[in-house]
Formats: C-alpha cells, structure tokens, sequence
C-alpha cells in the first residue's frame, strides 16, 4: 500500500494531541498540564471556531466522534515513563455549535495500563481502546455502545514504536505510530491490524517530517486524516 499526505490546514501551536472529525468540524486537543486539557474547533477548512475550556482530561492524546450521540470520547494516554501518563481512562465530552463543554461520562479502562489510544468505530457504534506498557505488547478491548460488554482483551505486539493515533478504517485497525528504530525525520507510520486476532497485516512508511500526533477518519467519507507537530497542522492521507 503506498501512501502521501497533504497538508489541509496549520492549527495554533501548543501541545497539539489527538485529532477528531464529523465531516465538518475538525477537533484538536491539547495538553495543558496539571492533568487537564482543551479542544479546539474547526471548520474542516481551516476556520477557527473556538476552544472549550480547560478539562480533566489528562494528556488528552486522541479523541474521535461518535455519530449516535453527537459526542467526542477523549482518552488521557501518555507514556507512563512521563509524568503526563495515566492509567486509560475514556471520557465523554459534550457538544454545543461543535464546541466542547463538559464530561458527562467516564469508562473506566485502568486495567490496560498507560498508554491508551480509542477510536469509535461508527459503523459498528462501538469503542475500541487500547493500553499497555511503554514497549508493549498492548491491549485492544472493544465496548459496544448498545450492551456495554467489553470483549476479552487482544494482545497487539508491534516493536520499537510509540502510539500516536488510531482510527477504524473498512473494519480494520489503523494504528498511527512514531518508529523508534529509525534516526529519520520522516519517522511516522501507519501500521495496520486485525482488530478481532490483534494480528498485523502491514507496515506503512508517511514521509512527512515533525511528531505523529492524532489520526481521524471522516465518519460520511470515509477519508483518512492526521496530525503532526513542528508546525502543528492536520493532513490528508491518500492511498493507492
């Protein structure tokens, strides 16, 4: 699989994080420190809409949209060598005019560890979240929003890597990582998996420069998008 990216639009600077989109807002979380965070709005073009305020998310390091209810879920992640890490928690943020406003909801996922990643898999209306050690192996548990019964958990080994993003893409798993193993600017990829064995199918070089940071998959286009640091901006992913 060949992949390019191209740059939709540069967000403001800060500690930029995890990435969300509907098709026409655009979602960016930033660390603030102290265990809390902001999102920031967009219009899928660029168009600054406004920032929430300041919330107990932890390092906020991905959040994704969930068509059913209208809802952002933020996972706190981070490593848990650093100080900005936390056991995985999700959280469910509310909505007004596309800017965050409050948590109504909190999913308790400490028992995987730190580094938490989710994505919302909006064709099954279910949440995938993932945790582990710093240098894994991790863990994948999946939550479907009509029971509530959360799967057996799924070992995902992938070395030498730090998680950055993830999004569900035609069922499969996209895990958007930082390859550790590599002196390269150009260090980010996307490493596909199958979410129900945990298995990996590919490994995927992008051959941007600056930190991975944030994956979004629109949920009407199904398009692929990223974030990146150095500058902070959000880009488009083609695959051929």
């Amino acid at each position: 699989m060949a992949t390019s990216t191209t740059t939709v639009f540069n967000a403001k600077p800060g500690n930029q994080q995890g990435l969300a989109t509907n098709g026409h807002y655009t979602w960016l979380s930033y660390d603030v420190g102290n265990g809390m965070s902001r999102i920031e709005t967009y219009i899928w073009n660029g168009r600054y809409v406004g920032m929430s305020p300041a919330l107990p998310l932890g390092h906020a390091a991905e959040l994704d949209f969930r068509v059913a209810n209208g809802h952002l879920y933020v996972v706190n992640g981070g490593l848990q060598s650093e100080a900005t890490g936390s056991v995985t928690r999700v959280f469910e943020v509310s909505l007004s005019a596309g800017i965050a406003q409050k948590v109504t909801r909190t999913y308790d996922f400490t028992s995987l560890g730190h580094n938490g990643l989710v994505a919302v898999d909006n064709i099954d209306d279910r949440l995938l979240v993932i945790g582990g050690p710093d240098v894994g192996p991790w863990k994948l548990v999946t939550l479907p929003f009509s029971t509530g019964v959360r799967s057996s958990p799924v070992t995902m080994t992938d070395p030498n890597v730090l998680l950055q993003g993830l999004g569900v893409v035609k069922g499969a798993m996209w895990l958007y990582v930082s390859d550790r193993a590599t002196t390269s600017p150009a260090r980010a990829r996307i490493d596909i998996f199958k979410p129900a064995t945990g298995v990996l199918i590919s490994k995927n070089r992008l051959s941007f420069t600056g930190e991975a940071e944030g994956m979004a998959v629109n949920p009407l286009t199904g398009s692929i998008y990223i974030g990146a640091h150095s500058p902070n901006r959000v880009m488009r992913v083609s695959v051929t």
